[in-house]
């Protein structure tokens, strides 16, 4: 007899939006599978929710997904592999927010420029990009791959 629930996956709102005198909570959902935890985790992450994942307690072997670990864990084999034929998460944008290192990923050129936009606004500063670990040499390069993106499709469903 297979166990009911014995994936879960816990969200709540990402800390860098909580203000000091407000309180966020965290919602978990539990899964019969890896892959329908992993399916959720997924669209948890698109709604800007920090996502943290696992086995049930008491269960072995024991596996937790942190939310530094999750982002790569919640993405589907392809996209891990970009021999696979479509985009992996090849681009980082950092920064540091009051004292705190922000640290996202993004699969694509378009994306990475919007999650820069979104920290910028958040206050995030100064701001750096890398693609497949190495930082943009100017702010043009990031420009110049969103136009080749447009131009070649990105191969990211």
């Amino acid at each position: 007899m297979v166990d009911e629930n014995t994936w879960y996956v816990m969200f709540g709102p990402r800390r860098s939006y909580r203000t000091p005198d407000r309180r966020s909570s965290q919602t978990i959902h539990h899964f019969d599978s890896e892959a329908d935890a992993r399916s959720f985790a997924r669209i948890a992450i698109r709604n800007g929710h920090t996502v943290v994942a696992g086995t049930r307690p008491g269960l072995e072997p024991v596996t937790r997904v942190a939310a530094e670990q999750v982002r790569m864990w919640a993405l589907d084999r392809a996209e891990r592999d970009p021999r696979q034929g479509r985009a992996s998460m090849a681009f980082t944008v950092s920064g540091d927010l009051d004292g705190r290192q922000e640290l996202r990923w993004a699969a694509t050129a378009t994306e990475a420029a919007a999650i820069a936009a979104e920290l910028k606004d958040l206050g995030v500063s100064p701001i750096q990009i890398k693609k497949d670990g190495l930082a943009l040499e100017d702010a043009g390069a990031l420009e110049r791959m969103i136009a080749f993106e447009a131009r070649q499709g990105s191969g990211y469903e």
